[in-house]
């Protein structure tokens, strides 16, 4: 049931416009709590996690209003379940820039889960586009001063990542990686009021000086390549579930019994008693008591 409801999740926001997306914030915050609640139950369902990190890919990357509405702590915990599959790699890694490059999302992804993620992506022998991806994600999360004490410490330890991406021979690592690591290393080497700390200094130029690295940075995302969905590869369209050769039209027979109800006025309620008569009146024709007029002429 979670596998159909993941699919057809995705299904929807894959047909749906940029313009549709953005309109849709309450429903995205539920399509969330959904792809959460799976992936606790299903994390090791490779198809499943794929669905889930394809709906968050085109959350993250439609538009702003829709990459706000789904940036919350739940949108973290199906990242980090998604981390365990190797296949979603490239798209964990654009997903997660996406978000840490929009100020306005940032937020929620401000964490160590967050940070431990690229990390191990990054240690995982990815592929350049992917390694592209995530050092410039690392570069977007240490723009966040308060973060930079916990990107240098352990198990994180941020700058010894980097000085072994700047320091590598791995064709991997391109020139334009190496670039955004000399960028993320200068915010990880500056203080709170951005001046460069005592000794950075020597270390920053020669990096620089190394085929003049800064001209080669770059703020742009490589998009991955989407997995097309399966039973989508004919038509356009899902597939019948499973369960449809159970329930066939000739199993379905008219029903043999009716009801035989009665209609009346006032509804379900019934007509009801009617309506009471009117009391009787009488005159009193007596001269007991005088008229008014007689009163007055009296007196």
């Amino acid at each position: 049931t979670c596998k159909s409801l993941v699919a057809a999740l995705r299904t929807l926001v894959s047909s749906g416009s940029e313009a549709t997306i953005a309109t849709i914030s309450m429903p995205i915050y539920g399509m969330i709590s959904i792809l959460s609640r799976a992936a606790e139950l299903n994390y090791q369902d490779k198809e499943l996690m794929y669905d889930c990190a394809v709906t968050l890919y085109l959350f993250s990357s439609s538009s702003a209003a829709s990459r706000a509405n789904s940036a919350c702590s739940e949108t973290v915990l199906v990242l980090h379940a998604i981390m365990v599959n190797s296949k979603c790699a490239d798209l964990l890694a654009v997903t997660i820039g996406w978000y840490l490059s929009d100020i306005k999302c940032r937020q929620p992804f401000a964490n160590s889960t967050v940070a431990t993620i690229i990390v191990t992506l990054i240690e995982s022998d990815p592929t350049e586009a992917i390694l592209s991806n995530l050092v410039l994600a690392l570069f977007s999360l240490t723009k966040i001063s308060a973060l930079r004490e916990m990107l240098q410490s352990p198990p994180v330890s941020v700058d010894k990542v980097l000085m072994k991406l700047q320091t590598s021979t791995d064709a991997v690592v391109s020139a334009k990686i190496k670039a955004n690591v000399v960028r993320a290393q200068k915010n990880l080497n500056s203080d709170l009021n951005e001046a460069i700390e005592e000794g950075a200094v020597a270390t920053l130029i020669a990096m620089s000086l190394e085929g003049k690295l800064k001209n080669q940075a770059s703020d742009e995302y490589i998009q991955p390549n989407v997995v097309t969905q399966i039973g989508m590869e004919g038509g356009g369209k899902l597939s019948p579930p499973a369960c449809s050769a159970a329930v066939r039209a000739k199993d379905i027979t008219e029903s043999l019994w009716f009801e035989r109800v009665i209609v009346s006025k006032g509804g379900a309620a019934g007509k009801g008693p009617d309506p009471p008569e009117p009391p009787s009146m009488s005159v009193d024709g007596s001269q007991e008591y005088p008229n008014m007029a007689e009163e007055v002429d009296s007196g």
